[in-house]
């Protein structure tokens, strides 16, 4: 397993290792994928202390059935999916 690292800068005082499990070829679901940015913006909260990084995670909270208690986060999140796909199939060859 290969390693990697994240440095100084933008408020990160340490070297962390961290596995790099993930290629080019990683398929995530629709509520993976929102999991991972929640993931993403909890890692920037701890880093930035943001009240709008913190809103952002308020909205993202998941309930029991493993998806967002706020609906229009999750349509927005569904709608922001719509919009990269259709880019990126207007993109191919």
């Amino acid at each position: 397993m290969k390693y990697g690292y994240i440095g100084k800068g933008r408020n990160r005082t340490e070297y962390v290792l961290y596995p790099q499990q993930v290629d080019d070829g990683t398929r995530l679901s629709l509520i993976q994928a929102f999991r991972v940015a929640k993931y993403f913006l909890a890692t920037e909260f701890e880093i930035t202390h943001s009240d709008e990084v913190a809103d952002l995670l308020g909205y993202m909270m998941l309930a029991t059935d493993g998806y967002p208690f706020d609906g229009a986060s999750w349509h927005d999140w569904k709608e922001a999916v719509a919009k990269v796909l259709a880019e990126d199939a207007s993109a191919e060859p």
